[in-house]
């Protein structure tokens, strides 16, 4: 086989099976109204490849599932790898979302920001690319499946657009002054503690009009311009008043679990009732926050990640990038504990707004350092 045909026989071979690369305006339903999304690149694939083994270990055999990646930047290998030894009942299929990105993203001048790369904007074009489809579950790649969730498909929107948790930052406002006031003032939402998370979101789209849709979309890209987290704000902002909320046991989100445990105590009684009880049994696994459990082993719930992960054909790319974040630790001990030292002391001496930043920083601080003595000790 000559190296210039095997693109185009990969791709010949991979239509006439279960998964293949769709390159047309819309997504047209496999065998169901529903569906599963999500979107990534080449440097998530083998993050990815973890969230598609979860799944497959915890679906029901009975079902059948359509699930989709939208991708800009994904190579042929890496869809063939991932498509491979699929289940009878999954029909996983690659969404290439050149000609719909070059429409609205490009258009609208969307950028990366901070850990978060361009495939981050990818969800906001959901209700056009599935405008075929009744509902689909959008899920970031940085989640585990740890139950079956074909319920949430029958759960009852009430007319609603939107199926949602609560992000973990809801709770942490009344300790984080800046963001409430920039959640409530720049962002205009009414209640900043019905702030929801974007990385699991069941779109009920027979309730969303897409012409009102993009253009509000459209226009609170002109007016907000510095958004902090910009696909989730940007959801919250044009979804505000049309979302139904639902347990956490839908989303997760441990980040709350390594940084603000202190703080958990003096949550809202019934937030912090569904928050243990999710604690208890999460259906889903979010992973949330800029460390992720191949790069911290002391992580909340890591080591449901890494059960799942040695199943995966992507295992020995994902224990090479543990391999090197573990390196980079040891190389940048020295700096981190002189760090931790600095944000500890300056804890103890700052007041109002400085404190609050500086203790966050030393509790993310301290996490290194602990894990950098693990590592040394072998505890890991």
């Amino acid at each position: 086989m000559k190296v210039e045909n095997f693109g185009q026989e990969l791709r010949g071979k991979m239509s006439k099976e279960k998964s293949f690369i769709i390159e047309d305006t819309n997504v047209v339903p496999n065998k169901t109204k529903f569906a599963i999304c999500f979107s990534i690149d080449n440097s998530y694939a083998k993050y990815f490849s973890v969230v598609l083994q979860s799944f497959i270990l915890n679906c029901s055999k009975e079902v059948n599932y359509d699930i989709i990646v939208l991708f800009n930047d994904l190579s042929i290998e890496n869809i063939s790898r991932l498509s491979s030894d699929l289940p009878k009942n999954i029909s996983l299929r690659f969404y290439n979302i050149t000609q719909i990105k070059e429409k609205f993203i490009d258009k609208n001048k969307f950028k990366p920001r901070g850990y978060w790369s361009e495939s981050m904007y990818f969800r906001l074009l959901i209700p056009e690319i599935f405008k075929n489809y009744e509902k689909v579950l959008y899920c970031d790649s940085d989640i585990i499946f740890n139950d079956n969730i074909d319920k949430i498909f029958s759960i009852d929107t009430e007319d609603k657009s939107l199926l949602v948790v609560l992000d973990s930052v809801a709770q942490e406002l009344k300790y984080n002054k800046k963001r409430k006031k920039f959640i409530e003032n720049e962002l205009n939402i009414k209640k900043s503690s019905c702030y929801f998370n974007s990385g699991v979101i069941l779109f009920n789209l027979s309730k969303i009009d897409n012409e009102k849709y993009f253009e509000s979309l459209t226009l609170n890209l002109k007016n907000h311009r510095n958004l902090l987290f910009p696909d989730q704000d940007l959801l919250n902002i044009i979804f505000q008043d049309k979302v139904k909320y639902v347990s956490q046991v839908w989303n997760f989100q441990v980040n709350i679990q390594i940084y603000q445990q202190a703080h958990l105590p003096y949550y809202e009684q019934e937030y912090l009732n569904d928050y243990l009880a999710a604690k208890a049994n999460p259906i889903i696994i979010h992973y949330s926050g800029s460390e992720k459990p191949w790069q911290n082993p002391f992580l909340f719930l890591h080591y449901k990640f890494w059960e799942i992960a040695i199943k995966s054909n992507f295992y020995t790319e994902i224990l090479y990038e543990d391999f090197n974040e573990k390196l980079k630790l040891i190389s940048n001990k020295n700096s981190i504990n002189r760090k931790y030292l600095i944000a500890k002391i300056l804890s103890w001496i700052t007041f109002g707004r400085a404190k609050i930043k500086i203790k966050e920083e030393r509790v993310k601080l301290k996490v290194k350092v602990r894990t950098i003595k693990n590592i040394i000790n072998g505890d890991y």
